[in-house]
């Protein structure tokens, strides 16, 4: 049976009015392996601090850093409580809102900082003014304030990044590759029995075309759709108190014991022990 998705006009809908906004606390170390990133978003730590392992590099995060996670990078994550909390606020761009500043940024290419060029970096320092941008954009999401006040804002904070590195890779969206689009079609619904040939409806492209083109990106349609899954898994499981089953369940796993063997084999950590208050 085909895997049935709500109607393009409500996909569309749901997706505009989603910029995510969480808070993850620890108090015991964690090390959690392998993450993708299937959205752009920005971190704020509030205390302790968080070692990012990327391409070949070690960073060490700090308060007095605004960090990003690109579209696409599959990074290793450490938490390191300090006096036995570990705080961090993160919110996550929707792609719409994305295109959007694109689009007001060639309208006012003239009028707009020069771009800084694209280098291998992930954070900068915390300055005054996009403090107060962090600030205002993040409580209009947990107010929540309207889908059009809280976009007003989240494009303040792009604007007070301009000029910056961290505006750049923010903006690098490899929407050409195929597993960027199954990505954005399971997000819609990840839980759902996903099939190939439900893909190949949705995109309109055959079975073989895609199993093709994701083996030349060096992925294959089950990779795919288990990162997936388990990003939101992860998400789930480190800002909801929601029992494992029932994450279990929103990701497509009917046992949480399976769920949690897969989840430790991906992040070499198990749900329960990420969740050690």
């Amino acid at each position: 049976m085909m895997a049935q998705l709500l109607p393009a006009s409500e996909q569309m809908l749901l997706q505009n009015s989603q910029m995510d906004f969480a808070t993850i606390r620890a108090r015991q170390q964690q090390h959690i392996r392998r993450v993708h990133i299937l959205a752009p978003a920005l971190c704020r730590i509030i205390q302790g601090h968080k070692i990012l392992h990327w391409q070949r590099q070690t960073l060490k995060i700090t308060p007095n850093d605004l960090l990003l996670f690109p579209a696409g990078a599959v990074v290793d994550i450490e938490n390191h409580p300090e006096q036995q909390l570990y705080n961090a606020e993160i919110v996550s761009f929707p792609l719409p809102l994305i295109h959007h500043y694109q689009l007001m940024r060639k309208a006012h290419a003239g009028t707009l900082q020069p771009s800084a060029p694209v280098i291998t970096s992930l954070s900068m320092p915390m300055t005054p003014e996009l403090d107060f941008c962090w600030q205002t954009l993040t409580h209009s999401i947990q107010q929540p304030l309207s889908w059009p006040v809280q976009q007003h804002f989240a494009q303040g904070l792009l604007l007070a990044l301009e000029g910056s590195v961290l505006l750049e890779n923010l903006l690098v969206i490899e929407q050409h590759q195929l597993r960027h689009k199954l990505q954005q079609l399971f997000l819609r619904q990840c839980g759902l029995d996903w099939k190939l040939a439900d893909a190949a409806h949705w995109l309109h492209l055959g079975e073989s075309i895609i199993r093709r083109k994701l083996a030349e990106e060096g992925s294959s349609f089950r990779q795919v759709l288990d990162e997936v899954r388990f990003t939101v898994a992860l998400g789930m499981v480190q800002t909801t108190d929601l029992p494992i089953s029932r994450v279990a369940e929103h990701c497509g796993y009917e046992s949480a014991s399976r769920f949690s063997v897969k989840f430790k084999s991906m992040y070499g950590i198990s749900p329960s022990e990420l969740r050690i208050k």
